[in-house]
Parts: C-alpha cells; sequence; structure tokens
C-alpha cells in the first residue's frame, strides 16, 4: 500500500485484476487488511487514471474529473450497505478508516503541495481516522488493520498531538504484530523532521517525496530498485527518462 500509495507511476495492477478483486476476491481482500473491495476498486481506479495521466495518456481535465467522481464516491459511501466478513462492529470502523485514507489520496492528486495540511478537508478526515483509532480496542485483533490509515493519518497533519497520537497507534500496531514496518516509519520521521525545518511546513509536506524514485535510486541501486517498481519494464523506462535521466 505504501508503494501504490505514493506514486501513480507505480500502479501495476490491470484493470481486471482490479475488477476481480471487487467482485470475486471480497472476503480475502477484505479480511486481510479490513478495506472493502469496492473503495480498493474506487481508489486503484484514481490511481490508474493518475499513471494515465502522468504517462501523457489522459488530459488534465479528464484527470480532474475522474478525481471529482472518486471524492463524491468516497463522500457519499455508506459502510452500512457493505457485507462484512464476519458480524463484528469492527469492520465498520475499519472501513471508515480506509474512506477517509482514500480521500487523503485524491485530495492530493494532481499537485501533492497545492491544499494545506490545514485545509478542513483534510483535518476533518484526519480526525476521523484518529477517532476510528480510539474506537477500536488496542488489543482487539482489528487494531492492527489500521496501520495504513494511522500513516496517513499521521503524515497529514500539523498538529503536535495529533501526530503524538497516531505514533502511539503505529507503535501499539508493532508491538502486537511484532514487526517494526521500518518502511513506513522512516518515511512517516522524515516527514515530521521535514516540517521542523522546511518552511513550507505551514502548508503542506508531501510524504510521498519520500517515496519517490529519486529517493529510492539513492537507498537502493540494483536490481532490487527496478523490482520494487512495476511489473513492466516499460513503465520503468519511462519513469527513469522523465524523473531521473542521470541516475
Amino acid at each position: 500500500m505504501l508503494r501504490g500509495f505514493s506514486g501513480a507511476e507505480k500502479l501495476s495492477y490491470s484493470q481486471d485484476v482490479r475488477r476481480c478483486v471487487r467482485d470475486h476476491g471480497s472476503l480475502s481482500l477484505h479480511t486481510l487488511v479490513g478495506c472493502p473491495p469496492n473503495l480498493f476498486y474506487e481508489i486503484s481506479r484514481v490511481l490508474a487514471a493518475g499513471k494515465a495521466n502522468l504517462m501523457g495518456d489522459l488530459p488534465l481535465e479528464q484527470f480532474k474529473q475522474v478525481l471529482d467522481e472518486a471524492e463524491r464516491f468516497f463522500r457519499s459511501w455508506d459502510p452500512e450497505q457493505v457485507i462484512y466478513p464476519t458480524g463484528h462492529e469492527e469492520w465498520k470502523h475499519v472501513a471508515e478508516a480506509y474512506r477517509h485514507a482514500c480521500l487523503l489520496r485524491v485530495m492530493r492528486f494532481p499537485d501533492p503541495f497545492a491544499i494545506s495540511c490545514d485545509d478542513p478537508r483534510i483535518k476533518v478526515s484526519v480526525s476521523a481516522i484518529l477517532d476510528v483509532g480510539a474506537s477500536v480496542p488496542r488489543d482487539s485483533v482489528f487494531y492492527k488493520r489500521l496501520l495504513f490509515p494511522m500513516f496517513l493519518a499521521g503524515a497529514d497533519t500539523l498538529s503536535p498531538h495529533q501526530m503524538h497520537y497516531a505514533n502511539w497507534c503505529i507503535s501499539g500496531i508493532k508491538h502486537a504484530t511484532g514487526f517494526q514496518h521500518p518502511a513506513l516509519t522512516k518515511v512517516l520521521a522524515r516527514v515530521w523532521d521535514e516540517r521542523q525545518t522546511s518552511p513550507r511546513s505551514l502548508t503542506s509536506v508531501s510524504w510521498m517525496e519520500f517515496v519517490s524514485f529519486p529517493v529510492l535510486c539513492a537507498a537502493y541501486i540494483g536490481q532490487t530498485l527496478f523490482t520494487s517498481l512495476d511489473s513492466t519494464n516499460a513503465n520503468t523506462d519511462i519513469w527513469l527518462r522523465r524523473h531521473v535521466p542521470s541516475c
């Protein structure tokens, strides 16, 4: 999720695969991460459009139409209309966190710096995700499914107490799972450090900048780099030529 959300150029699943997940893979996807399949499908449609726009295949105005449609979908989405893997109420809480995680990503297109973290729409979604963290008991098996929404909330807030709470929640998930999630932790730390030192910190610091190809290029030269980008050499070559010709 970190890789896929960080840049539309990294999306590697075809439309057929995404439809299959939406229509036939609901229980496995939903059970694993807590994200309802129709939310997955809609945000993947946005990422696919972002990729097409980046490659010059989708005009900006048409891309903005996709974004507007997606935002309306996520804002009107009703968790009560979803079939959940079991009858546990926590599924709805986790689904709500993913709904707002998707909204945070949609609002960062096409320019991740265009909207301030102080924008009311950003603040509402950040608060909603953090509220879910307070609604699900830390010892619940559902709590670990909040990792990625918590990361997005922490990356998109300017509030020190919200940063602290997001970090506290993520630390609880690390302890519960026994996995330290080093990539996610490193990116979040760099975003928060940038907020303390950058003159742009009062508007926005895009966490996607720290998962971009140039950053990865400096850190992961070699075969691992190329397999982490995309499943097709063509997409990798396009990204290299456009963004890091000297890499």
